[in-house]
């Protein structure tokens, strides 16, 4: 079963996706824990925590937990830039021109590149290197599934 410290003040969307019901959020070690057990139940291996209202607040902020099984899909945001910042593990991070060339490669890690903007209109995913990669990533909302393309091009 999908757990949650403080149901009161939590809940969950989905089994990957669970929000704060606080205006104060403070994040611990119990957090990744939470994540982590919640992750390793769920289907794709991933589990996220928002920290803004819902879909339809202007301004998104996640921290994400993805096992080295994620696949993220090659995609691209039509409206908004995306930043992440990494908090623990390592992943390379492909950008591709339309046509499906890789155009730049950058490692990401505590000790490497650990804040990256991605301008909207890239297409990008992520390969993940580490057993396990936390980071936090800040986009604009609010969330609607047309704003985001998939590269019809990409295996996955």
């Amino acid at each position: 079963k999908y757990t949650c410290a403080l149901k009161n003040r939590y809940h969950f969307e989905s089994p990957e996706v669970i929000y704060c019901n606080e205006e104060i959020i403070e994040i611990s070690e119990r957090w990744i824990e939470i994540l982590q057990e919640n992750a390793r139940l769920s289907p794709r291996k991933t589990c996220r925590l928002c920290l803004h209202k819902n879909k339809n607040s202007k301004l998104h902020q996640m921290i994400i937990l993805h096992n080295k099984k994620v696949e993220v899909s090659v995609h691209k945001h039509l409206k908004s830039d995306e930043v992440l910042n990494v908090l623990s593990g390592s992943a390379k991070l492909l950008l591709y021109d339309d046509n499906g060339n890789i155009s730049k490669t950058v490692k990401l890690s505590p000790a490497s590149c650990f804040l990256l903007k991605i301008p909207k209109n890239v297409f990008h995913t992520i390969i993940i290197e580490s057993d396990w990669f936390l980071f936090q990533e800040t986009i604009m909302g609010p969330f609607k599934l047309e704003n985001t393309i998939y590269a019809s091009w990409a295996s996955k």
